[in-house]
């Protein structure tokens, strides 16, 4: 495994440091020589003897060569180590700023995550509040009753009762077997036809005709409520759904209509809230 971008960065700045050291005392090394060779310029007695003997003696140390060349080959090795220190704090800048992005970046990556959560949380509850509120506008019934007739009232030599009927068949419908509700909704409306029951059947017959997108049939449904039954609770669920039914079916006019007829009669139900929402749909 390489190294990790921190450990690169502080291993370039000791090589700096100790690059920077050597040219310091180098440097104290060349004003040493140069101090050398003014001495026999400042000592009184000393004749040019003595000055030539001296010089000669630092060219032969020199590997034979003069005072200038070396002068000139230290000057040259410390330009050398000078641009090498340049080049390595380039370096330690590009490390650095390296550094500073994939931090950046990986600030920038946690905060979208959160974000993400954040929406995806918010979206659950909107879709559960969708999910009450739209149970709450059909007035689905609870099915406790239908698992008590499940359990205790289908046993062999048992009558059946108006509340057994009515709930078998909305368990059906609840299981998605449309077409066996449906049947057993006419049937519970033959067998008891002053059951108070009796509108609230009609719609979930219209219900079954909806989900299976026989929008023709629920209107016709849905319509029996409204003529039979108009001051019963499932008026508004009736001319919500019919107006659904309609623009479904392609008759965007009739829709229009009846939304805005719900929305003036029964202004403080939910439907009424729903409908509402589905005339800005239909506009668009």
């Amino acid at each position: 495994m390489g190294c990790r971008l921190p450990d690169i960065v502080s291993c370039l700045n000791f090589y700096y440091d100790y690059m920077a050291s050597f040219i310091k005392h180098f440097m104290t090394i060349k004003t040493a020589i140069v101090h050398i060779l003014l001495i026999p310029f400042i000592l009184s007695g000393c004749g040019a003897l003595g000055v030539n003997n001296r010089l000669t003696a630092l060219e032969q140390s020199g590997g034979g060569k003069s005072i200038q060349e070396q002068l000139a080959e230290q000057q040259a090795l410390i330009d050398d180590l000078q641009k090498e220190i340049q080049t390595l704090r380039g370096r330690i800048q590009e490390a650095e700023n390296s550094l500073k992005q994939k931090t950046k970046k990986l600030e920038e990556s946690d905060s979208r995550i959160q974000s993400q959560f954040s929406r995806l949380d918010n979206e659950t509850n909107s879709n559960k509040e969708r999910i009450d509120y739209l149970e709450h506008y059909i007035n689905i019934e609870t099915s406790e009753k239908s698992g008590l007739f499940e359990q205790s009232g289908n046993s062999a030599g048992k009558e059946v009762t108006e509340t057994d009927a009515y709930a078998l068949a909305k368990q059906k419908f609840e299981r998605g077997d449309l077409q066996g509700a449906r049947e057993a909704f006419k049937e519970f409306i033959e067998k008891y036809p002053n059951s108070e029951q009796i509108d609230n059947a009609i719609f979930w017959i219209g219900e079954t005709y909806f989900h299976e997108k026989w929008y023709e049939k629920a209107i016709l449904e849905y319509q029996k409520i409204l003529d039979q039954y108009p001051k019963g609770n499932k008026v508004p669920a009736a001319l919500l759904k019919q107006g659904i039914s309609f623009f479904l079916h392609g008759d965007k006019t009739s829709a229009t209509l009846i939304m805005k007829e719900l929305i003036e009669k029964y202004p403080e139900t939910s439907e009424s809230k729903i409908a509402a929402k589905k005339l800005n749909e239909f506009n668009k």
